[in-house]
C-alpha cells in the first residue's frame, strides 16, 4: 500500500506525482489501496443478489504472484457483495470459506474483527462454482472449485455481508445521466490535503461529452485536475484559470483531481452534457440535400444520390420508385414526388378509392371524395351510405310436429346490416339457425331462420331485423303454427256411485286445430285387460264421460284420450272408486252350541259385501214362524264379528234366528231363518228326607211368595211385559216348588 507524504514542495513533487499515477489499467481507471474506487468491472452473478454501484481497491494479498483487487456490489452501503480477482480487466470471483460462512472475508473490506454468522446470507450453502477460497483471517488465497460438497470440501460463500462497517468512496463516481454538475469534495468549501478522487462520464455510443467549467481555483503546480480518453491523458488543468470548454473525441471520459499535503482552496465546479458529434463540425459541410451521419461523414437525403458532397435530385416517377396509387398520376419534386387520383377516384394518391353513387353522372372530388347529390337510396357526403332496409317479409308457415321449417327475409343497406330475428318481440334467436348470404356488390343480404324440427315452443311471431349506423327496419311479423296431436287432457269426477260414474274430460292442448273425438275405457284395479274405446260425447274441447254396470266398492282406472286430424293423444289415466252398496245376505248360518237355556250361532260373511261390512243384525224369537211379526227381538254386533251366543232363553224350547249385514250404504239382505230348540231343563230331586225345622220351611214359603207378587207389582207399570220376565217368574215359582219338595 502506498500513501503521498508531504515532505516539502522543492524535494518531493516529482515523487508526489509518480504516487498519484501508480496504478492506472487499462480501463483509463485509478485504484488506490487505501480506499475503495469506483469502477464498473466484470462480475460472475452467479451468487450475488447486489447489483448496486461497484467499488475496487487492491487488496494485501496476491495470487500467483499477482495483486488481487477486491471489488464491492453495493445493495445498501451496509450490505454488499465481496468478490475478488487478479486482474482489473477481468472477471471477479465469488470468494469462499472453508472453516465457516464467510466471516472473515470482511477484513478485505476494512473490518478488524469477524462479524456474527446471523449478519450473513443464511443461505451460503446452496452456491457453487470457482472461486477464492481460504480457511482463516490472515491466510492467503486460493482458486479452484468452491461450494457445498465440492473438490475442495465444503466451502461455502453467499450472496451477500453485512460486515458491519458502510462502504463509500470518499470522492468521484461514475455519471451516466445526460447531465448533470461535477465538484471537487468540499465545494464551495476547501478541499481537502492528500484528495484523490476519479469522476467517470460515459455518454451513449454516437455522442461526445461536453465540459463546461463554472469556476476553477486549485493550488498550482501541486493540486490538478486531469482528462482521461482511452487510457490516455489528454488535458491537464491547474491554477485559478477557468478551463476552456472541452468537447471529448470518444463517448467516455474520466477525470482524475489530485491534492497534496498542503494549502487547500475551493476547488472547481463544472457541468457535463451529452451532445451528437455532428453538432460540433465547424460549419457543418455538408450540402444542402445531405445530413450528418455522426461519424464526420455526409450523407445524400433521400430522394437523392451522391457521394454525400454532391447530391443530385431522383426522379422516381421515371424510375418507377414512387408508391402512387394505380388510380393517381405522379408528379417529380426536388428530393420527393406528389401523388394525385385520376377522375372517378378519390384519395391522397398513393391509395385511391373509387368515387361513390354521384347524381346526374357527376364526378366526386379527386381529393375528398364528396359528390354534389346522390343517386337514391344512397346518402352520405361520399355517397356511399345506405340505409338499412328490410324488402322482403317473411310468409306465414304451418307445418306438423318435428318437420322442418323455414323463414326468408331479404333486404339491402351499406354498411351491409346486421341481421338478427326475434321469436314474439322479446327471444332472440340463436345465431346457429339463421344463415345470411350477403352481396357485398348489390349491397343485398338474403337471411334464412331454419328449423330443423319445429317444436310447440316454436308456435308464434317472428320478424326479421336489419340493422346499420344508419337506420333499423324490421320486417312485418311472420307466424309459425305447429300442428300437433291433442294433449292435457285433464279429467274431473263430476259423480260417482256404486254402479256408475260421471265425469269430464277438458283437452288443455288442441295441436292448434280442432278436437274430432273423445274416447274412454276403464278395467278393474288389479285387472290386466281394458274395456274396449268407447266413444264419449263432446262439445268443443270438453267430453261427457259416463260409464254404468261397475260393481260397488271397487277400485277402477280408466283411460281418455282425444282425437285430431294428427291422430290421438296419449291417453290420460285416472282412477276413482264405486260407493258402498247394500252387501248380499251372510251365508252358512248354523248353530255352534245348545245348552237349556242358550244357543250359539255362527256365520260368513255375504258372497257379495258391496263394501265394508261395519256390523251384522241378528232378530230373533221362540217361534217357528219367520215372520218380522213374530221375531220381535234384534241384536246388533260389535264390528264384523260372525258368531253370537243367546243366553236366558227357556229350556225345551224352539227359537228362530236370521242375519244380516250392513255397510256404509245401509242395511243387506237377511239370510234364511234358522231353528233351533234349548234343551230340557235338567231337576234334581234329594233322595234321603231331610229333618228341616219347620220355622225354616214356613219362612221360605213365605219369603218365596212375598218376592213373587213384589215382582208382579212392580211390572203393573209397564204397558208391556217381557215374555222374559213371565217366565223368569215361572222359573222361581218352580223353584219354589221343588223347594218345598
Amino acid at each position: 500500500m502506498f500513501k503521498a507524504v508531504a515532505l516539502g514542495r522543492c524535494s518531493f513533487g516529482t515523487l508526489k506525482l509518480f504516487l498519484i499515477f501508480l496504478i492506472l489499467d487499462s480501463a483509463f481507471s485509478v485504484v488506490n489501496d487505501d480506499y475503495f474506487t469506483p469502477y464498473d468491472f466484470n462480475v460472475d452473478n452467479s451468487c450475488n443478489s447486489c447489483h448496486g454501484a461497484k467499488y475496487v481497491k487492491r487488496s494485501q494479498y496476491s495470487y500467483g504472484g499477482r495483486p488481487l483487487y477486491v471489488g464491492v456490489i453495493l445493495c445498501s452501503f451496509t450490505r454488499y457483495k465481496i468478490l475478488m480477482s487478479d486482474s482489473l480487466s477481468g472477471t471477479f470471483r465469488n470468494i469462499g470459506d472453508r472453516g465457516g460462512h464467510g466471516q472473515d472475508h470482511c477484513e478485505l473490506v476494512g473490518a478488524l474483527v469477524d462479524p456474527p454468522s446471523s449478519a450473513l446470507d443464511s443461505d451460503y450453502r446452496s452456491c457453487s462454482g470457482t472461486g477464492f477460497w481460504r480457511r482463516l483471517r490472515g491466510d492467503q488465497f486460493n482458486y479452484g472449485a468452491i461450494g457445498d460438497g465440492s473438490v475442495n470440501g465444503n466451502i461455502w460463500y453467499g450472496r451477500w455481508y453485512e460486515c458491519g462497517l458502510a462502504i463509500q468512496a470518499s470522492c468521484g463516481g461514475i455519471f451516466v445521466d445526460a447531465s448533470g454538475i461535477i465538484t471537487s469534495p468540499g465545494y464551495p468549501g476547501s478541499y481537502g490535503n492528500n484528495e484523490y478522487c476519479v469522476y467517470t462520464i460515459r455518454a451513449p455510443s454516437g455522442n461526445f461529452v461536453r465540459l463546461d467549467f463554472q469556476e476553477f481555483n486549485l493550488e498550482s503546480r501541486y493540486d490538478n485536475l486531469r482528462i482521461f480518453e482511452d487510457g490516455s491523458e489528454i488535458q491537464r488543468y491547474t491554477g485559478s484559470s477557468l478551463p476552456p470548454t472541452y468537447i471529448s473525441s470518444t463517448n467516455a471520459v474520466q477525470l482524475v483531481f489530485t491534492s497534496d499535503g498542503s494549502v487547500t482552496l475551493t476547488g472547481f465546479n463544472l457541468t457535463y452534457s451529452y451532445a451528437n458529434e455532428c453538432a460540433f463540425i465547424n460549419g457543418n459541410n455538408c450540402p444542402a440535400h445531405a445530413t450528418c451521419n455522426g461519424t464526420f461523414t455526409c450523407t445524400c437525403n433521400t430522394g437523392f444520390t451522391g457521394n454525400g458532397v454532391q447530391c443530385t435530385d431522383l426522379n422516381e416517377c421515371v424510375m418507377h420508385a414512387d408508391n402512387c396509387d394505380l388510380h393517381a398520376t405522379c408528379t417529380n419534386t426536388p428530393g420527393s414526388f406528389t401523388c394525385a387520383c385520376v377522375d372517378g377516384y378519390y384519395g391522397n394518391g398513393t391509395s385511391c378509392s373509387v368515387c361513390g353513387h354521384c347524381a346526374g353522372g357527376s364526378a366526386c372530388n379527386t381529393v375528398s371524395g364528396i359528390c354534389p347529390a346522390c343517386l337514391s337510396p344512397w346518402t352520405g357526403q361520399l355517397c356511399q351510405e345506405m340505409p338499412a332496409e328490410v324488402t322482403n317479409d317473411p310468409e306465414n308457415i304451418t307445418q306438423s310436429l318435428s318437420q322442418s321449417a323455414m323463414f326468408t327475409c331479404a333486404g339491402r343497406g351499406e354498411p351491409m346490416p346486421n341481421v338478427t330475428w326475434r321469436h314474439g318481440g322479446r327471444r332472440t334467436i340463436p345465431t346457429g339457425a339463421v344463415t345470411t348470404i350477403q352481396s357485398q356488390a348489390q349491397h343485398t343480404f338474403t337471411s334464412t331462420l331454419t328449423f330443423n324440427s319445429v317444436q310447440r315452443a316454436d308456435n308464434g311471431e317472428y320478424t326479421c331485423t336489419a340493422a346499420n349506423s344508419l337506420q333499423t327496419d324490421t320486417s312485418s311479423p311472420a307466424t309459425l303454427i305447429v300442428l300437433e296431436r291433442p294433449g292435457e287432457i285433464n279429467v274431473t269426477v263430476a259423480s260417482q256411485r256404486s254402479t256408475t260414474l260421471y265425469a269430464t274430460a277438458d283437452v288443455g292442448f288442441t295441436g292448434n286445430q280442432p278436437v274430432t273425438a273423445i274416447h274412454v275405457r276403464s278395467r278393474r284395479k288389479g285387472e290386466s285387460f281394458w274395456g274396449n274405446w268407447t266413444s264419449v260425447g263432446f262439445a268443443g274441447t270438453r267430453g261427457t264421460v259416463n260409464i254404468t254396470g261397475l260393481t260397488p266398492a271397487t277400485d277402477y282406472i280408466g283411460q281418455v284420450r282425444a282425437q285430431n286430424s294428427e291422430g290421438w293423444s296419449r291417453s290420460v289415466q285416472f282412477t276413482w272408486r264405486t260407493r258402498d252398496a247394500p252387501p248380499g245376505p251372510p251365508s252358512r248360518l248354523q248353530t255352534s252350541s245348545i245348552s237349556s237355556h242358550s244357543i250359539s250361532i255362527t256365520w260368513q260373511r255375504p258372497a257379495v259385501p258391496n263394501g265394508v261390512i261395519t256390523h251384522y243384525s241378528i232378530r230373533y224369537g221362540p217361534t217357528m214362524n219367520c215372520s218380522d211379526s213374530e221375531l220381535l227381538h234384534e241384536v246388533t254386533t260389535q264390528g264384523s264379528n260372525t258368531s253370537l251366543t243367546f243366553p236366558g232363553l227357556l229350556p225345551n224350547t224352539m227359537y228362530t234366528f236370521r242375519v244380516r249385514g250392513f255397510t256404509s250404504a245401509g242395511a243387506g239382505n237377511f239370510t234364511d231363518c234358522l231353528h233351533a230348540r234349548t234343551a230340557a231343563a235338567e231337576v234334581y230331586v234329594q233322595t234321603k228326607p231331610t229333618a228341616f225345622p219347620l220355622a225354616a220351611v214356613i219362612g221360605g214359603a213365605v219369603a218365596a211368595g212375598v218376592l213373587i207378587f213384589a215382582i208382579a207389582a212392580a211390572l203393573m207399570f209397564y204397558r208391556y211385559v217381557s215374555w222374559k220376565v213371565i217366565v223368569l217368574l215361572q222359573y222361581v215359582y218352580h223353584c219354589q216348588s221343588a223347594f218345598n219338595l
